[in-house]
């Protein structure tokens, strides 16, 4: 019997590219039953039934519509609830598209390296992205653009009940931190993540809203993440809160340091987490 790869693609308010993103998906080349999930949040435009067009050019694709718009939350859904069976699961975004060796070569990261419970794709494209490759080798991080994990893992964070803070920006930098810690805060290991350098994926330019945009989200990510480090350091991670306000304290948001050459996104980023206390 042929094993079964599971992919989740995030997809909110993306009908000009999801299709895009399917067609790269289709066109891997892997020896494997390959089922392709499209999660559709909080979508307002026709991200969904685009997804549908693209039924049956090669793999199955199961289009599930989320009412909210969050990425933590399609996330929590699509592993505890959907909850497909699979020996592998890879996750990417509607907005870019994987080379067709992707999935097979980190697939192939993770059987020469018994130790990792993930593997990590890297961007292919980007004026930054030779230094992108060279930090997330170093550091052995995770792109939340392209990823896969053991099915194994899986299966003992379903069995944890560990879900994703409701609103998380930075739900790749935590899943990595939970796949380090193998869900023991005690344990951290960066072996834990191998990266696949050659597993690429890509996307096009944005524009300077886009970026500025960004530049605010990645403010708020760092600091939702600092926030949820105390919380796991003194109380583990049974304990990550339901919905990532909960941390959102007067007193916890006047610690957050704001940073000399990164003074104007992260001042508007803590100015929005008091605003959604």
């Amino acid at each position: 019997m042929r094993k079964t790869w599971a992919v989740a693609v995030f997809a909110h308010n993306e009908a000009a590219r999801i299709g895009r993103a399917i067609d790269a998906l289709n066109g891997c080349s892997v020896d494997t039953k390959l089922e392709i999930y499209v999660l559709a949040n909080g979508c307002t435009d026709s991200t969904a039934s685009v997804a549908r067009a693209c039924a049956g050019r090669f793999a199955p694709i199961h289009v599930i519509e989320i009412v909210a718009g969050d990425k933590a939350g399609a996330w929590n859904h699509f592993i505890h609830d959907v909850r497909p069976k699979a020996e592998l699961f890879f996750f990417t975004d509607g907005d870019c598209w994987i080379h067709p060796n992707a999935l097979a070569l980190l697939a192939r990261r993770l059987e020469v390296d018994p130790i990792a419970n993930a593997a990590s794709g890297a961007p292919g494209c980007g004026l930054d992205r030779l230094k992108q490759v060279d930090t997330l080798i170093s550091s052995r991080g995770l792109m939340g653009n392209l990823y896969a994990l053991r099915g194994d893992f899986v299966e003992r964070m379903r069995d944890a009940n560990v879900r994703l803070p409701i609103g998380l920006i930075g739900e790749d930098s935590l899943i990595g931190a939970l796949v380090k810690w193998d869900l023991d805060a005690k344990t951290w290991r960066d072996d834990r993540i191998a990266v696949e350098s050659a597993a690429t994926f890509y996307f096009g330019m944005p524009s300077l809203s886009t970026y500025l945009r960004r530049l605010i989200r990645y403010s708020t990510r760092r600091y939702q993440l600092e926030l949820l480090r105390d919380v796991i350091k003194t109380k583990g991670i049974p304990f990550l809160p339901r919905h990532i306000g909960e941390l959102y304290r007067e007193e916890k948001i006047n610690e957050l340091r704001v940073r000399l050459l990164n003074a104007l996104p992260d001042l508007v980023a803590r100015y929005r987490l008091r605003r959604s206390r």
